[in-house]
């Protein structure tokens, strides 16, 4: 009867090693056929995600612009927050917070075109003719 046993666990672990074997070379077959062919459904979702995004511009002033330390709440942490106050040429005001970067390269009192995205701040560029004007007065 222990001979049976011995039988039976030796072929049973050699079962099992053909299993793991064939999962391995499956599964690396199935990895060489694939590697070269995009996964379609990161495709579709980067198209979507294209054609849902809308860029709102607006003309306009930037008319106040501050920065501050604001306490943190759980944490107990500060940090600086950089918001900016852009006024369209109809009067309409709106906040946005910013990035220290951005902040850094913005003025007020400049009029240009301010673009958002889903009513968030995206970006802002000077009316042309207001920076050609600049650069042939610092020359």
């Amino acid at each position: 009867m222990l001979l049976f046993a011995t039988d039976f666990t030796t072929y049973a672990m050699f079962g099992a090693a053909m299993l793991i074997g064939v999962a391995i070379i499956y599964s690396v077959i199935v990895t060489l056929v694939s590697k070269g062919k995009p996964d379609p459904t990161v495709e579709e979702l980067e198209r979507e995600a294209q054609n849902d995004i809308v860029i709102d511009e607006t003309h306009g002033t930037i008319v106040h612009m501050e920065c501050g330390t604001v306490a943190g709440g759980k944490t107990s942490r500060t940090y600086k927050q950089f918001y900016i106050v852009f006024r369209d040429d109809f009067g309409n005001e709106k906040d946005f917070y910013i990035s220290e970067d951005i902040y850094l390269e913005l003025d007020t009192n400049i009029p240009g075109t301010l673009a958002t995205v889903e009513g968030n701040f995206y970006g802002f560029c000077y009316d042309e003719s207001i920076s050609t004007e600049n650069e042939e007065e610092s020359e």
